[in-house]
């Protein structure tokens, strides 16, 4: 796992692990950049199973009601199996875009 900061906003590349341990990783550090946007960048659809996003999905949640962006960056997966305000995009820039569109729409009061 890589950690990179980048305008307030956390960046964590997968390295060789599996996914299952970079989330426990994850939720190690998390109080210590819980006040960051969180981009999660994964390395291959292939190995990602909807069980093993599930700590993901959770950790989103959390970190939305907190009113920060939590995304994934991840290609090729299937969007209709997870929940709709869990962030899923194919590319860093989407990412980024996604962020700063949230931001607009929070600092509009939505």
């Amino acid at each position: 796992m890589t950690l990179k900061i980048q305008d307030n906003c956390l960046i964590v590349a997968q390295d060789k692990s599996d996914l299952t341990s970079l989330v426990d990783k994850i939720l190690e550090i998390y109080d210590v950049y819980k006040s960051n946007d969180i981009v999660i960048q994964l390395e291959d659809s292939h190995t990602v199973l909807r069980e093993t996003m599930t700590p993901l999905i959770g950790l989103s949640t959390k970190h939305r009601l907190t009113k920060q962006s939590f995304v994934v960056v991840c290609k090729g997966l299937d969007l209709d199996t997870y929940p709709e305000d869990f962030m899923i995009v194919p590319t860093l820039q989407e990412a980024s875009d996604l962020i700063e569109m949230e931001h607009m729409e929070r600092d509009l009061g939505f």
